[in-house]
C-alpha cells in the first residue's frame, strides 16, 4: 500500500471511530453536562450556568456557556469550539482567567483614574486603556507605588479561591503594568501584581528603573 493510501485509511478509520463512538472533541459540540463537569474540575470556585448561546455564522462554530460565580460578582464563559480542523473537532476553551483579569482590573481602575501618572488618568476617554504608568522622578515612583500597593491588596482576593498560587503566573492572573518615561516615551520596565509587595518594596523596584 502506498504512503498516501495509508494516510487516507488512517483518517477514514479515525472519522469512523468518531462517528460511531461520539468521542468528545471529534464531530459534535460538548453537552451541557460535559461543560458543567469541566467547570467543576477546572474552575477554582463554584459557579452556576446562567445562559447558553451559539455562534455558527463564521468558520469557528462556537457554543457559549456563561457561568456566574456563586460567591462574587463574576461571570465567565466556557466555549465548545470547532474551528481548527475536522480531525481536531470540538475543543473546550476556558474563559475564566480572562474574566478574573478584567474583574480585578475593573476594581483597580478607580485608583488608576486618580493617579496623574497613569494612562487611565491621562486619557480617560480611551476605551482601550493600557496598563501603563509614567515615571520620570522618584516622586513619580512613590505615587505609582502607592497605587500598586492598593492593587496588590485587591488581588489577594484570588487566594480565597486559589490559596498560595503565584498571582504573577498568567495561568492564574498575571496582571502586569508597564512603566514608561513620559519625557522620552521609552519603556523602563514592568511590574506584575503579586499580592505581596508593599509600597516601599514597589517603590524601590520602580526607582531602580529610573534612568
Amino acid at each position: 500500500m502506498s504512503k498516501s493510501k495509508k494516510i487516507i485509511s488512517v483518517i477514514s478509520l479515525f472519522t469512523i471511530l468518531c462517528l460511531v463512538t461520539g468521542m468528545a472533541g471529534c464531530n459534535k459540540p460538548h453537552s451541557e453536562s460535559e461543560i458543567k463537569k469541566y467547570v467543576e474540575d477546572n474552575v477554582p470556585e463554584e459557579a452556576t450556568l446562567i445562559h447558553k448561546s451559539e455562534d455558527l455564522s463564521g468558520a469557528n462554530k462556537e457554543y457559549i456557556y456563561t457561568f456566574e460565580s456563586d460567591s462574587r460578582n463574576l461571570q465567565f464563559n466556557i466555549y465548545s469550539v470547532n474551528g481548527y480542523s475536522s480531525l481536531v473537532g470540538y475543543q473546550i476553551s476556558n474563559g475564566y482567567r480572562s474574566a478574573i483579569y478584567d474583574y480585578y482590573l475593573d476594581k483597580i481602575k478607580p485608583s488608576l483614574a486618580s493617579c496623574p501618572n497613569s494612562e487611565v488618568y491621562l486619557n480617560p476617554g480611551n476605551q482601550y486603556t493600557f496598563n501603563t504608568f509614567y515615571i520620570d522622578t522618584e516622586s513619580d515612583a512613590r505615587a505609582v507605588a502607592k497605587v500598586l500597593e492598593d492593587a496588590n491588596d485587591i488581588v489577594t482576593e484570588q487566594w480565597e479561591y486559589q490559596p498560595g498560587e503565584d498571582l504573577t503566573d498568567t495561568n492564574v492572573l498575571g496582571l502586569k503594568f508597564f512603566i514608561y518615561s513620559e519625557t522620552s516615551n521609552t519603556q523602563l520596565g514592568s511590574y506584575c501584581l503579586n499580592g505581596k509587595d508593599d509600597e516601599d518594596v514597589i517603590y524601590n523596584k520602580l526607582k531602580g528603573m529610573l534612568p
